[in-house]
């Protein structure tokens, strides 16, 4: 690809030439991203650009955070740099400067755009707080669970019923959902053709004693004339019944298939049912059998228990069709064809439309584009891993989502679009009388006025739009808050009270969970005088990647400040403990009872 720029990464004292393009974005997505250049993090790092074509454009993920004067802006609202005379400072190690960003570890997409064509290409930010293959983890994790939380959405709008809380594929719970609605007729009609199959006619001939003929024909008198010697003997007529026909021989592939799905499907019910009692087996022992991922568990073994007596029935059902006398006489070939016969019959033609339902799978779900931009920083990625972790969290703790973001949408009869995940996107879940929601990435207002029942905190503080928050409400009305940022940096970068003066970090978790009010809070429980004295919010966690064995400081804890490890591709039992803990004392705090309110 002749490339009419000159794009040089300069990390420190070493220079870098990019010189491997792509001409599209959909290319680069597949490209191997080990051909990126590299560079270190928290290094000086600048860029060179250099084109003899005057509207050249260089964008990258990441150009957003230099300084305004430092960049242009396109008609889109992007920003770019054009082909400059210079080095463009991208990151100034200069602890003095605070113009620039970091670049965080992470892949950063590069587009360039020169005379009307496109070049894109990668560059690997080396990440010191993560290793790449938890980076990589945490991107998997991310589209996997869009793709999970998309399906259960699925489910829960499908006409066949699909439970959003089982364990399997939605590959095989879309066939197991199609077999079991269709079962009780399928039955039905597995019994009348038992009855009475379709068959044809077949006359052949044979030779009888004289006297014992039933009937004659033309060809028993020919052959009489014919053969004289045989004048004790005649060739008669004898009709049989044939069931070796197109549409039999059909209805034998349908009934082979079908048992092919529900081997298949038992196989992998077995397969993981002992990878869930292996899960189980280890949490007993470290949690006790009451845990609430142990009963957790204990339902999927029930649930996956059940959808293998589900197709062990449908099993024996089409077995005992196969294993019938007439059926024997079908011969195995078909040629792909479907026998016209097969549609005018309803009983065959039922089977033909499961078969064809259940070979079908053209359900498509697309997740909005804007998703792709997340990727330019890994703290952004880290935020929305993290947040999505806690959706999958609250699930596993028995919290079900009725409403908000992708709850709120309706699937087409093809295909689903996952919307992108915006600022101030709220979810509801439901259990028993509990109510959470939980929001993600909302500025609160700065006054008590511009709340309501379901915006119930205001701040006067500076600090105003954490990552995460989670309100609480019973079946009186709310009754606190857990707010949560996600950090993507070391632990030492967030708490760190040996430094002997709050960094901004500890000032900002420390402003979350001292200036946050609400007048909604327990409102109407207590007495004034007493509400006034309590804070809304239970604990402020600082979520971040751990990669070492070392202990969590739990100084922050004086404070309500909670240090909780997230790691992508670790356990998360400990969160899941914390979390139960703070919802079960905010349930404990609102069922003391005052003498007055």
């Amino acid at each position: 690809m002749d490339i009419p720029f000159k794009l040089i990464f300069k990390n420190k004292f070493k220079e870098i030439p990019v010189e491997f393009f792509v001409g599209s974005a959909s290319e680069l997505v597949h490209v191997d991203k080990s051909t990126a250049v590299m560079i270190k993090e928290n290094l000086t790092t600048s860029v060179y650009f250099e084109s003899s074509v005057p509207d050249a454009r260089f964008y990258m993920d990441g150009l957003d955070m230099l300084p305004y004067n430092a960049v242009k802006e396109d008609e889109r609202g992007e920003v770019y740099l054009p082909p400059l005379p210079s080095h463009q400072i991208l990151y100034d190690d200069n602890p003095n400067n605070n113009e620039y960003y970091p670049l965080i570890p992470g892949y950063y997409r590069i587009h360039v755009t020169a005379d009307g064509q496109s070049y894109f290409s990668w560059i690997k930010v080396t990440t010191k707080q993560m290793t790449e293959d938890q980076w990589s983890i945490m991107r998997d994790d991310i589209e996997n669970t869009i793709q999970g939380l998309a399906q259960d959405l699925v489910r829960k709008n499908s006409s066949l019923g699909l439970d959003e809380s089982s364990p399997l594929p939605f590959s095989y719970l879309r066939k197991y959902y199609l077999l079991k609605e269709y079962e009780t007729r399928m039955a039905t009609v597995l019994q009348d053709v038992h009855k009475h199959p379709r068959s044809a006619i077949a006359k052949d001939y044979e030779m009888v004693p004289r006297g014992q003929e039933r009937d004659i024909d033309e060809r028993t008198i020919r052959h009489l004339s014919g053969r004289p010697e045989h004048k004790n003997f005649l060739m008669v007529p004898v009709r049989n019944v044939l069931y070796d026909l197109p549409e039999n021989r059909y209805f034998f592939q349908i009934l082979k298939a079908f048992l092919g799905e529900i081997q298949q499907f038992l196989d992998y019910l077995m397969s993981y049912s002992e990878f869930v009692r292996k899960e189980r087996r280890q949490l007993v022992r470290f949690q006790g059998a009451s845990h609430v991922t142990v009963v957790a568990k204990d339902k999927v073994l029930m649930d996956l228990e059940q959808y293998g007596q589900d197709m062990k029935r449908m099993r024996g059902m089409f077995q005992w069709c196969l294993g019938q006398s007439w059926m024997k006489e079908v011969s195995t070939k078909w040629h792909g064809t479907v026998p016209h016969a097969t549609l005018l019959d309803p009983r065959y033609r039922l089977f033909h439309e499961v078969y064809r339902k259940l070979k079908k799978d053209t359900f498509h779900i697309s997740i909005d584009p804007a998703f792709t931009y997340h990727w330019k920083r890994t703290e952004v990625l880290y935020e929305i891993w993290g947040f999505f972790e806690f959706i999958k969290i609250l699930k596993e703790m028995g919290y079900v989502p009725t409403e908000g973001w992708i709850y709120d949408q309706e699937p087409v009869p093809d295909g689903f679009r996952v919307p992108e995940l915006e600022q101030g996107t709220t979810i509801v879940f439901k259990k028993d009388q509990l109510t959470l929601r939980m929001v993600y990435d909302k500025f609160l207002p700065f006054g008590q006025k511009q709340t309501d029942l379901y915006e119930p905190l205001y701040t006067g503080g500076y600090h105003s739009r954490p990552d995460m928050r989670l309100d609480v409400y019973d079946g009186e009305g709310y009754i606190g808050s857990l707010i949560t940022d996600f950090k993507y940096r070391p632990v030492n970068s967030i708490w760190n009270p040996r430094a002997g003066r709050q960094n901004k970090v500890m000032k900002q978790l420390d402003n979350y969970q001292s200036s946050f009010r609400s007048t909604w809070f327990l409102k109407g429980r207590m007495p004034v005088q007493i509400l006034d004295s309590m804070l809304p919010v239970s604990e402020v966690w600082a979520a971040y990647p751990k990669n070492d064995d070392s202990p969590v400081d739990e100084g922050s804890l004086q404070y309500r400040i909670r240090l909780m490890p997230l790691t992508p591709g670790q356990d998360h039992k400990d969160l899941i403990d914390s979390l139960s803990n703070v919802i079960q004392k905010l349930l404990e705090r609102a069922s003391v009872s005052w003498p007055s309110r």
